[in-house]
């Protein structure tokens, strides 16, 4: 028996103990019925061992693997379950194969992507107007750039606004004289003539 990854087509990697007899044999440890497109794809250098990736690199739609695996095979497209297997000579062998646990896989996935970047708080609570001159911040602590305006000042659209509400009001005035005017002057039914 040995650990194995299995990464599933959502993207979830699970360590699972096989027994592998035969190389050949290995599609069957994904779930799949036959090899068709079945086969290693990628072996990475891990230390003094190596890890191997073995998938099926044609499907059918919506069975597309979600995992974002190592360079290079992140630009490829694999279908159903990924199998990852840890071995000691570049070149595979049943009898040379090890365990790769899930925390190894981790580790080693976090080496080949150059780590990751921790976003924590202290990143993030940097005021960008700590550094401005009190004079050049408005009284509510905005930077005075001419973008923001003093609720004192007279913008021109509040100006426009009132303009536009007495224009509305002669709108509504000239709506009702329309009520006097007699429908037979405008849509009166005309005769045709008749052959």
């Amino acid at each position: 028996m040995v650990v194995v990854i299995l990464v599933n087509k959502f993207g979830i990697v699970n360590e699972k103990n096989v027994n592998i007899n035969n190389l050949n044999d290995l599609y069957k440890k994904c779930g799949l019925n036959n090899n068709n497109y079945f086969d290693k794809h990628h072996t990475w250098k891990q230390d003094d061992n190596y890890i191997s990736l073995y998938a099926k690199n044609n499907g059918r739609a919506n069975t597309e693997n979600k995992y974002d695996f190592p360079p290079p095979c992140d630009n490829l497209l694999f279908f159903g379950n990924v199998l990852l297997v840890k071995h000691t000579n570049e070149e595979i062998f049943v009898d040379e194969l090890l365990d790769l646990s899930k925390d190894e896989w981790d580790t080693f996935y976090q080496k080949c992507f150059g780590g990751f970047e921790s976003l924590g708080d202290e990143d993030s609570s940097e005021d960008e107007l700590e550094n401005v001159p009190e004079e050049e911040k408005t009284k509510d602590g905005y930077l005075k750039d001419g973008f923001v305006v003093d609720s004192d000042e007279d913008s021109p659209s509040s100006n426009n606004s009132n303009l536009s509400n007495n224009s509305d009001e002669e709108s509504y005035a000239s709506d009702s004289d329309v009520s006097e005017l007699n429908s037979e002057d405008e849509l009166s039914e005309e005769s045709y003539l008749s052959d």
